[in-house]
């Protein structure tokens, strides 16, 4: 019974864990985006064009597969709010490596010390 209970404990330690993790990398990627948005304009305008760029990138890559996905891709992708978007996902992706990084560095100073 003690192992279950532990277990249990265990289990929902975890799914804290991950939600908190998660809400941490969407709040530091709204805010990074925010930041740049408002504050340096013309660097958060290149962005936006790189990623467009890589988009871009993307959606050919899957004309050479099938022209039917690339024009769902294509219509679905097209306009200035999904080149946005795509810089939002990868500026999330960036918040989450940076906040894994700066976790994984604590636990191993922390464990360290023991």
């Amino acid at each position: 019974m003690r192992g279950f209970v532990l277990f249990i404990g265990w289990v929902i330690w975890s799914v804290v864990a991950l939600l908190t993790t998660l809400v941490l990398e969407v709040m530091l990627a709204m805010l990074l985006y925010v930041y740049l948005d408002l504050n340096h304009r013309e660097f958060f305008g290149v962005l936006v064009s790189w990623a467009r760029d890589g988009m871009n990138f993307l959606l050919n890559s899957l004309q050479g597969a099938s022209a039917e996905l690339y024009n769902a891709a294509n219509q679905s992708l097209a306009g200035e709010v999904a080149a946005k978007a795509f810089l939002l996902l990868v500026l999330g992706l960036f918040a989450s490596g940076v906040i894994r990084m700066l976790a994984w560095s604590v636990r191993r100073v922390l464990r360290a010390r023991e």
